[in-house]
């Protein structure tokens, strides 16, 4: 078993079905160890593939209401919540936060994002970084992966871009750094990952 390996293992000792995983993983011979991720799974709403409801996970509001709350205090204590919830059943990486900008209103995910303000999302996306990694990533920290860069709100006609039809992003107006600004506010916050749309 490589050394990375056996780290990982000993990082998941407190999660008996991710020790096995991680065992499994251990002795095939490249020795990789296996991470496990997940989209949101604290909310109201279940969204097959873009969230989960709470279920046995703490309820929260939406991202849209944290927004609408406007506390990034608030917003690192919910990130904090998730991470020792996830950590607790095995899950490393949080497939969030969602920090795309709500500026096309037909555009079916926006109860995903903290709306339609840069500058407010990027205030959110620190605090939720900050509560789901900690002061750095540690083997405390739950991985945060933003999405969905360069920011999917301005989808064309609204369409999902999870679909060929919605391949398409456009900035009306020349807003395309407006919608950049919450993704180098979220790597200035030192978040570990970010996925394309």
């Amino acid at each position: 078993m490589s050394a990375h390996a056996s780290e990982s293992v000993r990082a998941c000792v407190r999660v008996s079905p991710c020790n096995r995983v991680q065992e499994l993983a251990a002795s095939t011979r490249p020795g990789i160890p296996v991470t496990l991720s997940t989209d949101p799974r604290h909310t109201f709403t279940d969204n097959p593939g873009a969230s989960f409801d709470s279920g046995a996970f703490s309820a929260w509001p939406e991202p849209l209401g944290l927004a609408a709350i406007g506390d990034p205090a608030l917003v690192e204590r919910f990130g904090d919540t998730v991470r020792r919830e996830y950590l607790a059943v095995g899950f490393q990486v949080a497939l969030h936060p969602q920090i795309d900008l709500a500026t096309e209103p037909r555009w079916s995910r926006q109860s995903g994002t903290f709306g339609s303000s840069a500058e407010l999302t990027s205030e959110l996306v620190r605090a939720y970084v900050r509560g789901l990694q900690g002061a750095r990533l540690g083997p405390d920290s739950v991985a945060a992966m933003v999405k969905h860069f360069p920011g999917g709100g301005p989808q064309k006609d609204g369409e999902d871009p999870h679909f060929a039809h919605g391949k398409e992003q456009i900035y009306p107006g020349g807003m395309r750094e407006y919608h950049l600004q919450p993704f180098r506010a979220a790597v200035e916050a030192g978040c570990s990952q970010v996925m394309p749309y």
